[in-house]
Protein backbone atom coordinates (compact mmCIF):
# COMPACT_ATOMS: atom_id res chain seq x y z
CA UNK A 1 0.00 0.00 0.00
CA UNK A 2 1.21 3.40 -0.81
CA UNK A 3 0.99 6.00 2.31
CA UNK A 4 -1.55 8.61 2.49
CA UNK A 5 -0.98 11.83 2.55
CA UNK A 6 1.72 12.86 5.11
CA UNK A 7 2.49 9.37 6.17
CA UNK A 8 6.04 8.80 5.55
CA UNK A 9 7.32 5.49 4.20
CA UNK A 10 7.90 2.61 7.12
CA UNK A 11 11.77 2.55 6.45
CA UNK A 12 11.92 6.23 6.14
CA UNK A 13 9.91 6.64 9.62
CA UNK A 14 12.47 3.98 10.97
CA UNK A 15 15.38 5.89 9.80
CA UNK A 16 14.49 9.44 11.18
CA UNK A 17 13.24 8.10 14.42
CA UNK A 18 16.73 6.38 15.02
CA UNK A 19 18.03 9.35 13.87
CA UNK A 20 16.29 11.51 16.26
CA UNK A 21 16.87 9.25 19.43
CA UNK A 22 20.42 8.70 18.79
CA UNK A 23 20.58 12.58 19.24
CA UNK A 24 18.40 12.36 22.23
CA UNK A 25 15.20 14.03 20.70
CA UNK A 26 13.42 10.87 22.47
CA UNK A 27 9.79 12.28 23.07
CA UNK A 28 10.40 12.85 19.10
CA UNK A 29 11.55 9.62 18.19
CA UNK A 30 8.67 7.87 20.29
CA UNK A 31 5.79 9.76 18.30
CA UNK A 32 8.10 8.03 14.95
CA UNK A 33 7.44 4.73 16.81
CA UNK A 34 4.21 5.08 18.09
CA UNK A 35 3.53 6.36 14.10
CA UNK A 36 4.84 2.88 12.90
CA UNK A 37 2.73 0.98 15.49
CA UNK A 38 -0.40 2.45 13.97
CA UNK A 39 0.91 1.54 10.84
CA UNK A 40 1.39 -2.35 11.71
CA UNK A 41 -2.39 -1.98 12.55
CA UNK A 42 -2.93 -1.73 8.43
CA UNK A 43 -0.02 -2.68 6.72
CA UNK A 44 3.19 -5.31 7.25
CA UNK A 45 5.90 -3.36 9.21
CA UNK A 46 9.27 -5.31 9.14
CA UNK A 47 10.29 -5.99 12.81
CA UNK A 48 13.56 -5.05 11.07
CA UNK A 49 12.61 -1.28 10.65
CA UNK A 50 11.60 -0.90 14.59
CA UNK A 51 15.12 -2.30 15.55
CA UNK A 52 16.21 0.22 13.42
CA UNK A 53 14.31 2.94 15.11
CA UNK A 54 15.30 1.31 19.27
CA UNK A 55 19.01 1.27 17.97
CA UNK A 56 19.07 4.88 18.29
CA UNK A 57 17.89 4.59 22.00
CA UNK A 58 20.87 3.95 24.51
CA UNK A 59 18.52 0.93 26.01
CA UNK A 60 19.30 -2.26 23.66
CA UNK A 61 17.07 -3.82 24.67
CA UNK A 62 14.11 -2.89 22.60
CA UNK A 63 15.73 -3.57 19.65
CA UNK A 64 16.37 -6.75 19.89
CA UNK A 65 13.47 -7.62 21.13
CA UNK A 66 12.17 -6.39 17.77
CA UNK A 67 14.90 -8.56 16.19
CA UNK A 68 14.28 -11.93 17.90
CA UNK A 69 11.13 -11.07 17.27
CA UNK A 70 12.03 -10.62 13.35
CA UNK A 71 13.83 -14.23 13.63
CA UNK A 72 10.58 -15.75 14.75
CA UNK A 73 8.32 -14.03 11.60
CA UNK A 74 11.42 -15.26 9.27
CA UNK A 75 11.76 -11.47 8.32
CA UNK A 76 14.20 -11.65 5.60
CA UNK A 77 15.87 -8.48 6.46
CA UNK A 78 17.68 -9.75 9.38
CA UNK A 79 20.46 -10.85 6.92
CA UNK A 80 21.55 -7.70 7.28
CA UNK A 81 22.21 -7.76 10.84
CA UNK A 82 25.43 -9.05 10.63
CA UNK A 83 27.11 -5.64 8.42
CA UNK A 84 24.58 -3.04 9.04
CA UNK A 85 26.32 -0.21 10.81
CA UNK A 86 23.72 0.85 12.68
CA UNK A 87 23.49 -2.20 14.46
CA UNK A 88 27.23 -1.43 15.86
CA UNK A 89 25.62 -0.64 19.58
CA UNK A 90 24.75 -4.18 19.63
CA UNK A 91 27.50 -5.63 18.63
CA UNK A 92 29.16 -6.08 22.01
CA UNK A 93 25.85 -7.93 23.63
CA UNK A 94 25.95 -11.52 23.77
CA UNK A 95 22.49 -11.73 23.39
CA UNK A 96 23.08 -10.20 19.61
CA UNK A 97 25.45 -12.84 18.92
CA UNK A 98 23.53 -15.38 20.50
CA UNK A 99 20.56 -14.14 17.59
CA UNK A 100 23.53 -13.91 14.60
CA UNK A 101 24.56 -17.73 14.92
CA UNK A 102 20.46 -18.51 15.26
CA UNK A 103 20.53 -17.52 11.68
CA UNK A 104 23.80 -18.26 10.85
CA UNK A 105 25.51 -15.35 10.07
CA UNK A 106 28.11 -15.47 13.59
CA UNK A 107 31.29 -14.18 12.25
Amino acid sequence: NIPGPGRGYPVTLATKGHALAARGRTAEAMALVRELEHRALTDYVSPFLFARLYCGFPDPSRAMEWLERGYEDRDSHLIHARVAPLFDPLRAYPRFQRLLEKIRLAG
